[in-house]
């Protein structure tokens, strides 16, 4: 019993301790104008589980590993809030640490084997945990400021363009919530129940993802709609999970995900 007692008492001091680092991280971006050392205090995140293990060899566990990362993506999307969307600079300085990650070779696991977590992802290349983390952005929409929601949809879409990453879930979603749903147009009007942020509100993040997908409209749409024609499945991803809003189906858009009638 007292075993137990002192489990559950360790479990919740680490979890306070993680909460309060996380706040300390959030205050001094807050107040910090010393954006490099934001970056490299990312980057450090980004590096440090290949120097712990190169350094330390089967001490570092796949569990602090996991740990590690789900930090690393959470200061990543905390920043990329704070970064504003036309200051390229910032934006594609971050951008382009999280494309050179994923371009990294695997790491071992304490087993010698290459890290794979998060349903079978492999780091770094397929970035375990990430999308996570812009799930977790993407649900808290509502909290968020105009513009710290526009800067968010900033580099998403941007990523998205560099990398060619498949992102248009948080992309269809954005255009979604801004073109698909009944809401005011401008933040003068009475709130509709669809969301708290206006048309007007909403926009620049949604013209983000339209500007800078137009090369993966180009390559995807033709795709996925010769596989519908011929019966087919079409391809995975491309934002399949996210149906029409409600203007949308009235609209005639009937299928989820991307679609040309969309």
């Amino acid at each position: 019993m007292a075993s137990n007692l002192e489990q559950a008492s360790e479990v919740q001091r680490r979890q306070e301790k993680s909460e309060q680092a996380r706040q300390r991280f959030l205050d001094s971006i807050a107040r910090s104008t010393d954006y490099d050392w934001i970056m490299q205090n990312i980057r450090f995140g980004i590096e440090y589980p290949q120097q712990v293990y190169l350094q330390h060899g089967t001490k570092r566990t796949d569990e602090q590993l996991e740990s590690q990362l789900k930090q690393t993506w959470w200061k990543t999307v905390e920043v990329a809030k704070l970064y504003p969307a036309d200051d390229d600079g910032r934006q594609y300085k971050l951008i382009a640490w999280v494309a050179g990650a994923r371009a990294r070779g695997t790491v071992p696991s304490t087993t010698q084997d290459a890290y794979v977590a998060d349903g079978g992802k492999i780091l770094w290349k397929d970035l375990p945990f990430f999308e996570d983390a812009l799930e977790n952005a993407w649900a808290d929409e509502a909290n968020l400021s105009k513009e710290k929601w526009t800067n968010l949809n900033a580099f998403a879409s941007g990523l998205a363009q560099v990398t060619g990453m498949d992102l248009m879930q948080f992309g269809l979603q954005t255009i979604k919530a801004t073109l698909e749903e009944p809401r005011p147009l401008s933040s003068g009007n009475t709130e509709s129940q669809a969301g708290h942020k206006s048309v007007a509100e909403l926009l620049p993040a949604a013209i983000l993802w339209l500007g800078r997908s137009y090369s993966f409209f180009k390559v995807m749409l033709p795709i996925i709609e010769r596989a519908i024609k011929e019966g087919k499945q079409p391809p995975t991803g491309c934002g399949s999970g996210i149906a029409p809003g409600e203007l949308a189906l009235a609209g005639g858009v009937t299928r989820d995900g991307l679609s040309l009638a969309r």
